[in-house]
């Protein structure tokens, strides 16, 4: 990851190239707008998700053209908010608030959104296997039966 002084960063994001422009937020903010901008970031962490996830599930299932298919406005978003979220915690904690990073939000924007990729991509192949959503927790749980079973069977 790259910063420049104009506040632009470039990531490498599932092997394509973002360059995604940042703004810290203004001094004059208070802590409750800081807040409500934390939240609001963490939302757009929740919305670019999704839109990762019906992307691949559209590349999968649908075939569309790559063309059509649009990780990168989802993609641009999440690594907006990673930034944001990482830079308004300490803002909020020295203006007497109380913020914690989730473990997730101590990644580097280019870390946490390459695993977004990942995991999106992971629960939709597992969605259209099964035939059922799985959570991430059972899906990592699946994942290393999975492993176990299939070193069994190589031992034996």
């Amino acid at each position: 990851m790259e910063a420049t002084a104009t506040d632009t960063l470039k990531v490498n994001i599932a092997g394509t190239d973002y360059e995604v422009i940042v703004t810290n937020p203004l001094p004059s903010l208070s802590l409750s707008e800081l807040e409500k901008a934390l939240e609001t970031n963490r939302g757009h962490i929740d919305q670019a998700f999704k839109e990762i996830k019906i992307t691949y599930k559209q590349d999968l299932i649908e075939r569309l053209m790559p063309k059509q298919l649009n990780y990168f406005s989802p993609t641009q978003l999440a690594v907006m908010a990673q930034f944001n979220i990482r830079t308004l915690i300490p803002m909020i904690n020295l203006r007497g608030g109380h913020a914690t990073f989730a473990k997730p939000e101590t990644f580097p924007p280019e870390k946490r959104v390459n695993a977004m990729h990942a995991l999106a991509k992971k629960q939709v192949l597992m969605e259209n296997v099964v035939g059922i959503p799985l959570p991430p927790e059972l899906f990592t749980g699946i994942i290393i039966i999975s492993i176990l079973i299939i070193f069994m069977f190589l031992i034996l």
